[in-house]
This record gives C-alpha cells, structure tokens and sequence, in this order.
C-alpha cells in the first residue's frame, strides 16, 4: 500500500472532524490486497456530506436517552405500518383517480357544447359585423346623396332668389312705366 493512500486517508478522516491521531497503518493492512481496495473504497465515499457532525451526534444520543429512537420490533412495526399507509395511499389515489375520469365525460359534452355554441356566436358576429359595414356603406351614400341633393337646393335657391330679382325688377320697371314715369 502505497504511503499517498495512507496520506489520503489521514486528509479523508480530518475532512469529517475526526480529531484523533491516525498512525501508520500495520504491515499486515499494508501488504493486504483487500484491505487496500477497502481503503481506497473508505477515502472515496468518506466526505462530511456522510458523516454526522458532533451537534448531530448529540442529537443522536439525546433522542436515544430519551427513548426516541425506534429499534429492533418497534422499527419493523413502524415500517409496516408505513407500508399500510403507503398501500392506504395508493389505493386512495386510484379512487381519485376513478372519479376524476368519471367527471371527464360530461365535461368533454359541455366543452363541445360550449365550442358549438362559441362557433355559433362568431358566426352571428361575422353575420353582424357584414351587416354594420353594409349599413355603413348605405349611410355613406345616403350622406352623399343628401350632401349632392342640399348644394342642388342652394344652387336652385340661388337661382330662384336671382329670378325673383330679375322679376322684382322687371315689376318694378313695369309699374313705372305704367305710372307713367318711363
């Protein structure tokens, strides 16, 4: 075993806190083919990600104390009891399940109604919207027609007022001659 493997190790065990002197390894770990590969495994997988901080191991042991820590009988106990629970679980997500495709059906009927419905409205809209713009184009001309049909009124106004002159004058000239002052 080579002494870098050692030195890793040494730096492996510090990095997790241990505070305790790491000596050289015996000869009979050192020439040992398994108990290299085992340190080797050891310096790969030993990071503090896995390894209990000393506040954590007083937690531990406070838990234990306390009678907090399930063990043995009590531990099978509770893990069966979490298989129940996960088997309650599951079965209850099946009747959700069940109950939500039951529901699928009239709401695929009320979205097709809905969809029947919403194409029904955009044809009356388009029906609408042709109809305002014909209406708009009828408005239009009936605004040029009263526009064109008001200037021929004022133009013909404008006559008439002219003749009405021409005949208030020609009166006028009438009358005077009739009068005798012509």
């Amino acid at each position: 075993m080579s002494a870098e493997l050692q030195e890793q190790l040494r730096t492996s065990l510090s990095e997790v806190g241990y505070g305790g002197k790491v000596g050289p390894l015996p000869p009979a770990v050192i020439n040992n083919e398994r108990a290299e590969r085992f340190l080797q495994w050891l310096v790969r997988v030993l990071q503090p990600a896995n390894c209990l901080s000393a506040a954590e191991l007083e937690r531990f042991e406070e838990l234990r104390s306390s009678g907090n820590i399930l063990e043995g009988q009590q531990l099978q106990r509770a893990l069966s009891s979490l298989g129940h629970t996960e088997k309650q679980q599951a079965d209850d997500v099946r009747q959700e399940v069940a109950d939500l495709q039951k529901t699928i059906s009239p709401l695929k009927a009320q979205l097709q109604s809905l969809n029947t419905i919403q194409k029904h409205l955009n044809d009356h809209h388009a029906t609408l919207l042709h109809r305002r713009d014909e209406l708009a184009q009828q408005k239009a001309k009936c605004e040029h027609s009263y526009q064109r049909a008001r200037e021929k009124a004022e133009e013909d106004g404008a006559k008439i007022d002219q003749a009405l002159e021409e005949l208030k004058s020609g009166v006028q000239e009438l009358s005077s001659f009739h009068r005798g002052e012509g």
